[in-house]
């Protein structure tokens, strides 16, 4: 007899994450509809080895690459996520939400935030001027802006989406049929404060003290941002990261309750707050999620060796339901 190397599997928990650990592994031979040979790989990490190891899918692994690592949505929206996105924001508590048994909807796994809320820091700002004689101004309580992101769900890619994972702030706006209908109150209420001052001739043109109005709004975010993950890095030091994108249609959706002011009107409050809204809120959405997954990195470059002395080149990662790398091979520079 005669042995080969044909692969290497590390057993040590260098991820952080007990759930990408392998405890086992199963070799297979197997055919793609199009007659394509490809060695398969199944690696345990939580449970028990299955017994049928078939994939539902035409070609696991392009024509335009040597190899694919797939890695179960279970595991990724309820273990390799969370703690990606909870880096920075704080206080934040995410769920694994289970596919419904539905044969109408996915099957994927998907996470959703049970609570929690981004802030950021906010000046009073003057947001307008007339005749030099007034100007209007713009503050928060506590100096702070908040954004509530409870119910946001993260979920699986699909064609419009180029099937690149989804942040979906309002479920509905994700939808196309017609079952959901609009509830009677949505979203969370926030104060803001609208004002002005004046420019007094008789004491040296000298600026009176703000005079300011409470305005409740409630806040029905209306996004839906495309996770992107993308790859940076060469060789060992490849690394697989979010890359958030909001489309041009992502809002807020408000409603003024009460509140009003001489020098302007309902809908021009409405514009000039979330103007700044919208200016200090996306770049705080992105830094959220835009964050690097050393644990699928890692993953990847130490299991996925064939032979051994090899790494995979990264090339593209989508998640279409499971996630899924694909890439070639590459000799390792160690």
């Amino acid at each position: 007899y005669a042995f080969y190397t044909l692969g290497t599997l590390d057993l040590s928990n260098y991820t952080l994450l007990s759930a990408l650990t392998p405890t086992s592994f199963k070799f297979a031979v197997r055919f793609t509809q199009s007659n394509r040979k490809f060695l398969q790989l199944f690696i345990v990490t939580t449970g028990d080895s299955q017994v049928d190891t078939q994939m539902n899918l035409l070609e696991p692994v392009p024509n335009i690459y040597e190899c694919s690592l797939i890695i179960s949505s279970r595991i990724f929206f309820s273990n390799v996520l969370p703690p990606c996105i909870d880096v920075r924001a704080l206080d934040f508590t995410l769920k694994t939400v289970e596919p419904e048994n539905d044969v109408k909807h996915e099957k994927a796994w998907g996470s959703e935030i049970e609570k929690g809320e981004i802030t950021t820091h906010f000046d009073p700002k003057r947001v307008g001027s007339l005749h030099r004689a007034v100007e209007f101004y713009l503050a928060l309580p506590d100096d702070t802006m908040r954004l509530n992101l409870a119910s946001t769900q993260f979920v699986n890619g699909d064609e419009k989406s180029n099937w690149e994972m989804k942040m979906v702030t309002d479920k509905k706006k994700d939808k196309t049929d017609k079952e959901s209908k609009d509830t009677e109150e949505e979203g969370k209420e926030y104060t803001f404060k609208y004002g002005s001052r004046e420019s007094n001739i008789g004491t040296g043109y000298e600026w009176s003290s703000i005079g300011y109005g409470n305005y409740k709004i409630r806040i029905t975010p209306n996004l839906v941002a495309r996770l992107e993950l993308v790859i940076t890095g060469k060789g060992q030091n490849q690394k697989i990261k979010l890359n958030s994108q909001f489309p041009p249609d992502s809002d807020f959706e408000t409603h003024i309750d009460s509140g009003g002011c001489k020098c302007d009107d309902d809908s021009g409050i409405k514009n000039i707050f979330f103007s700044k809204y919208k200016e200090k809120m996306e770049p705080k959405l992105k830094s959220m999620l835009d964050q690097p997954f050393p644990s699928i990195s890692l993953f990847a470059l130490k299991n996925i060796l064939f032979p051994s002395k090899n790494i995979i080149d990264l090339k593209e990662v989508y998640v279409p339901g499971d996630l899924i790398i694909f890439g070639n091979f590459t000799k390792s520079e160690s």
